[in-house]
């Protein structure tokens, strides 16, 4: 469901780069498990039209890694300890979102 709201956001992506965590890596094993017991040809179809790799950063990439970093900083300033309902974080992971990428990518002197 959640690469649906993504796709349905963003559009179909070529790639998709994750970080390296083990938890990813996990997450591809069940989408190729997944992949391979579909049965629909349409669904099949659809997805080899539109294929869409899965690519891990290496780990340590700092930018990457500097990233991830914020936007795990932001959300412990934001919301503390509050327990959030789905919709919550996802709409605390959009402002987060908003203002990673409205910041400038370089500072002119």
């Amino acid at each position: 469901m959640t690469l649906q709201r993504f796709f349905g956001r963003r559009g179909l992506p070529h790639t998709i780069y994750t970080d390296n965590s083990t938890t990813f890596h996990d997450a591809n094993r069940e989408l190729i498990s997944l992949w391979n017991s579909l049965t629909s040809t349409k669904v099949q179809q659809f997805y080899a039209i539109n294929g869409i790799k899965w690519k891990f950063i290496v780990s340590r990439t700092g930018w990457w890694e500097q990233l991830i970093g914020l936007t795990k900083q932001y959300l412990g300033n934001s919301l503390g300890r509050a327990l959030l309902d789905e919709e919550g974080l996802q709409t605390a992971l959009i402002g987060i979102e908003a203002a990673l990428n409205s910041r400038p990518l370089v500072y002119e002197l």
